[in-house]
């Protein structure tokens, strides 16, 4: 129709169309080099402070792995 005639529309839907994915990649991938770093931060908050648990807004941001009961729990589920 006439609207495909239009320059700026021309230019504008491809951009939109690759844009909104190539932009979420790239937030993705930002928000994951600051959430290692954050991370890392925690782990050495709690290494030289002796923490056994730091918490967060979200939850348990940190646990020492003394009480990583994980290879417990998965012992008793084989056991059943």
């Amino acid at each position: 129709g006439n609207w495909a005639e239009n320059n700026i529309i021309k230019l504008t839907v491809p951009i939109l169309i690759l844009g909104v994915p190539i932009f979420d990649m790239v937030f993705t991938t930002i928000m994951r080099i600051k959430e290692q770093k954050i991370n890392t931060i925690i782990e050495r908050v709690a290494t030289e402070g002796n923490y056994d648990f730091i918490f967060n807004s979200a939850g348990l941001a940190y646990a020492k792995k003394d009480f990583d009961v994980t290879q417990k729990v998965l012992n008793i589920l084989e056991s059943q």
